[in-house]
């Protein structure tokens, strides 16, 4: 049987300053900030910003981080940043209650895209619906966003009743993953202005 090779990794996982990681904690402290992998610092980054967070950390990971760690290895990166529309650790069955005005979620979201030399968007309906529009009270946002334009990429868009929306990484369904050579789509002036404005 043949071994897989594993290439060793510096973690990074920014919590609330009070997160203990109790299941009954409230949303007040149950939140990540910002996840990281590091296997080569002179590769490129690659940030996906997805819609809210697991509790995976710079440790134990999650389907969807080991997922994009082997997409990032397999095309060429060095490095993985993981941000979110929310900061709150939630499964996926996300409500409007779950996306909050977080000012320390908006600066790691606006660190890791200046680091990074591509990014993925994939927050999926939810984010778009309930997400976005949180962000977009930040003035700085938008700015961002046009900023880093030429690196927005996606897997693919979704459609849900005219609402355009950048899918998941690693959906649930299993006939909806992606393989790791599947190529990125960059996001067009038009899709951005579905996406952002």
């Amino acid at each position: 049987m043949q071994q897989k090779k594993v290439k060793q990794a510096i973690g990074c996982a920014v919590f609330h300053e009070l997160y203990t990681g109790e299941v009954e904690e409230s949303s007040t402290t149950k939140r990540r900030y910002y996840l990281a992998r590091t296997w080569d610092e002179i590769l490129p980054n690659l940030c996906v910003f997805m819609m809210n967070p697991s509790t995976a950390d710079e440790i134990f990971l999650d389907n969807t981080v080991e997922f994009m760690i082997n997409y990032a290895i397999h095309n060429g990166y060095g490095s993985l940043s993981v941000v979110n529309t929310s900061p709150i650790i939630k499964s996926s069955d996300t409500t409007a209650q779950d996306f909050v005005y977080d000012q320390a979620n908006f600066r790691y979201i606006e660190s890791a895209c200046k680091k990074a030399d591509t990014i993925i968007l994939g927050w999926g309906k939810n984010g778009q619906v309930w997400g976005i529009p949180i962000l977009l009270q930040y003035p700085l946002f938008i700015e961002l966003m046009r900023a880093n334009k030429e690196k927005l990429h996606v897997f693919t868009y979704r459609n849900n009743n005219n609402l355009i929306y950048p899918a998941h990484p690693h959906p649930q369904r299993v006939d909806q993953r992606f393989p790791l050579s599947h190529p990125l789509k960059k996001v067009s002036e038009r899709r951005f202005r579905e996406l952002f404005i």
